[in-house]
């Protein structure tokens, strides 16, 4: 079936893809969260009402930004619009122009996977998948729950980067390593991230868990951006596509590695020029990144591959990345960020070694149930 436009594609594949997935995007807040109530239990009531009063925020806000199609999820297309006001503002701030006419969206699907596609009008499609958007705010809680905070500073949080102090959180932090097989498996097995209890429970690091989560999230949406600045998808070039599933009309473009090398290289200098105004923004930018990279890692291990039809290794792009950063920073600052970003891969590594036969066996075991 072939498809002129962005939105029609869309619409189209919201057609298919809601006949596979729940759409649980709620109609009436009130109603959706005294439904949700009992999942906080008494011990976070507190955060049951925050909760309210923050996703009819985010509901308010995204009620006011026009949709792609109507059956858009609308939270999840807030948040891709706030990354991507973000790298048009970069964009702005350094001249740079976009050929295309942008069209954003977000999918139901429980990947982690982003892509831009092409159309014969002229529109480029850049759209993510909520299962992305998910997991990636899942392991930012995972991860931030094994950093402690010191009283260095009363007036904001401030964590130790202490190695020592790091190993004894993953000695003794629990319910981070519960959290970490809870995540893999949702994702994995159940193929549903909204289910996961993290979301009824109190983030005590919240601010570094933001700062994770936020920063992973800008750095896909510049490297999909990236693809676009740098005429990855030209009409001249010869690209292979690799249709999604037997049913879609949706394809990946199978790009040069060097096309992966180069777009990571331009998302990193985007996401830190979006931070260069923050407190230790390139710190906290590059700890996003590599939460990011981190996150595909895992998934990598989890399938036992080393690379893909349309992307080099993780491990691959984490050194590209390392390279890029060494260029674009003093060697003091670099190594400073690179040494304390380490931190993050440590703990994701740590945490798949500690329980991977765990996450094997339950995943195993539901789909002998699956199956019955």
């Amino acid at each position: 079936m072939a498809i002129e436009n962005a939105y029609d594609y869309l619409k189209w594949e919201y057609s298919r893809l809601t006949t596979k997935t729940k759409n649980i995007e709620p109609k009436d807040f009130d109603t959706f969260f005294e439904q949700q109530k009992y999942k906080y239990g008494n011990e976070n009531a507190d955060l049951y009402e925050s909760n309210k009063i923050l996703f009819r925020k985010l509901d308010e806000i995204a009620s006011e930004l026009k949709l792609p199609i109507e059956e858009q999820n609308r939270i999840a297309y807030a948040i891709l619009n706030r990354h991507s006001e973000n790298m048009n503002k970069v964009l702005k701030e350094n001249n740079l122009k976009l050929h295309y006419d942008i069209v954003l969206g977000t999918l139901p699907i429980n990947d982690l996977n982003a892509f831009v596609c092409p159309f014969p009008n002229g529109q480029m499609l850049l759209a993510l998948n909520e299962g992305l958007i998910d997991f990636i705010y899942l392991m930012g809680r995972v991860v931030a729950s094994f950093f402690t905070k010191t009283d260095e500073d009363k007036d904001k949080d401030t964590y130790s980067l202490n190695e020592e102090v790091i190993s004894e959180a993953l000695e003794n932090n629990k319910s981070g390593h519960a959290k970490f097989i809870e995540t893999l498996v949702l994702y994995f097995a159940y193929e549903n991230l909204h289910i996961s209890s993290t979301y009824y429970e109190k983030d005590n690091n919240k601010q570094l868990s933001g700062v994770l989560y936020d920063n992973a999230e800008l750095f896909v949406v510049a490297h999909e951006y990236s693809h676009i600045i740098l005429d990855h998808l030209s009409p001249n070039r010869k690209l292979k596509k690799r249709f999604l599933d037997e049913a879609s009309s949706l394809y990946q473009i199978m790009r040069n590695w060097n096309d992966e090398y180069s777009a990571d290289a331009l998302a990193v200098q985007s996401v830190l020029a979006n931070n260069r105004n923050k407190l230790n923004g390139w710190m906290c930018g590059y700890l996003g990144v590599e939460l990011c990279i981190s996150c595909l890692e895992v998934i990598e291990r989890f399938y036992n591959i080393e690379s893909s039809e349309t992307h080099p290794s993780a491990g691959m792009r984490r050194a590209n990345i390392q390279k890029t950063l060494k260029q674009l920073l003093p060697l003091d600052h670099s190594k400073n960020i690179l040494d304390n970003s380490k931190f993050i891969q440590d703990i994701i590594s740590t945490l798949w070694k500690t329980h991977k036969d765990t996450i094997y066996n339950i995943c195993d075991k539901f789909n002998e149930i699956s199956r019955i």
